[in-house]
């Protein structure tokens, strides 16, 4: 396949004069809709400073067999503002055009920030581990865990006033950037490099130990300690998004810095909408029932995940959480735009 590829593909200068030596890296396999694919990767060798924004493509390989036109999509570029790009057509090869110029048109700073900072905003909704760990952490935060009137024991009760509820928030949230803000920039600039396995399934158990938290509070209304520990984890996770997107080492710091403020924004409006109908609520005697169903519904979820994750066995949860998350995710993008 790879010697046939090569009479069928090539790329190089605008002008089209000579062709840019590439060469072949991993075979990945693919399947969609019960099909297989195999997925040659190549890069190409000759160095440039900076890479060009306009070249030419040539490529015949399965139109001259008569089988179907080809697509061109660009998947990361940090110049246009494009990340995770799975499906965008950017240019169609079919009989007769077979020969074509890529143009990327004059690369912009405030396009990449913007687009990768909607990449933080967005991995916000479809990171559904790092909202329920955020709302695992939050819903005791309109609560004290304390000695309740002449009751002996130890218990929640409602939280005094708005003021102290607002500053358990807002220690949770901070703690939680701080520790993913200084793990997303050691692994992003690959200082600490951990197994993506052993980073998924510890963010897993950071659910359930915040979920369990709840039920029987081991930090005693210091869950902001729980929000830095697992944080931590939490930020190699999302070095791990940004290391699949093959930034350049140019744009590493920049990306980084707008993939944290798109975080930040989504992990905030996630807040805004949680907080005050859960200060609202904190006094009906449904509260604490209710939220300590919610932790254990969440900690089963999240050992389900965790599971997943060190055996490589499916559980089938997703087909639970998925539809019953999909229309708050959405409110929570449209919040964060």
């Amino acid at each position: 396949i790879e010697t046939y590829t090569r009479d069928h593909f090539s790329i190089g200068p605008e002008d089209g004069s000579t062709r840019w030596d590439y060469e072949f890296g991993e075979i990945d396999f693919l399947d969609l809709g019960g099909r297989s694919y195999a997925v040659f990767e190549f890069e190409v060798t000759e160095r440039f400073d900076p890479p060009p924004r306009v070249f030419t493509v040539e490529y015949d390989a399965i139109i001259e067999a008569g089988e179907r036109d080809a697509f061109l999509l660009i998947a990361t570029d940090f110049g246009s503002g494009t990340f995770n790009n799975e499906s965008g057509e950017f240019l169609r090869f079919s009989e007769g055009n077979t020969v074509q110029v890529v143009d990327l048109d004059d690369a912009s700073f405030w396009k990449g920030m913007g687009g990768v900072v909607i990449l933080g905003a967005e991995h916000i909704q479809i990171g559904t581990d790092h909202i329920l760990f955020v709302l695992a952490l939050v819903l005791p935060s309109v609560l004290v865990f304390s000695q309740w009137r002449s009751e002996e024991s130890l218990q929640w009760h409602p939280s005094a006033g708005f003021g102290h509820s607002l500053w358990r928030v807002l220690k949770i949230v901070t703690m939680f950037t701080v520790a993913h803000s200084i793990t997303l920039a050691l692994g992003g600039f690959g200082i600490v490099e951990l197994s993506p396995r052993l980073v998924e399934t510890i963010i897993a158990l950071s659910i359930a130990a915040a979920a369990l938290h709840n039920i029987r509070p081991i930090f005693v209304n210091k869950e902001w300690l729980l929000a830095f520990g697992f944080g931590l984890f939490h930020g190699f996770g999302f070095a791990g998004l940004l290391s699949e997107l093959g930034l350049d080492r140019s744009n590493r710091f920049p990306s980084l810095l707008g993939f944290n403020i798109g975080v930040e924004i989504g992990q905030a409006a996630i807040i805004l909408m949680v907080f005050p109908m859960l200060f609202i609520m904190r006094r009906s005697r449904m509260y604490r029932p209710l939220m300590n169903i919610g932790s254990v519904v969440l900690a089963i979820v999240a050992l389900a995940w965790a599971t997943e994750r060190i055996f490589d066995y499916d559980t089938q949860v997703n087909a639970f959480v998925d539809p019953i998350l999909r229309w708050p995710r959405s409110i929570v993008v449209v919040a964060a735009g």
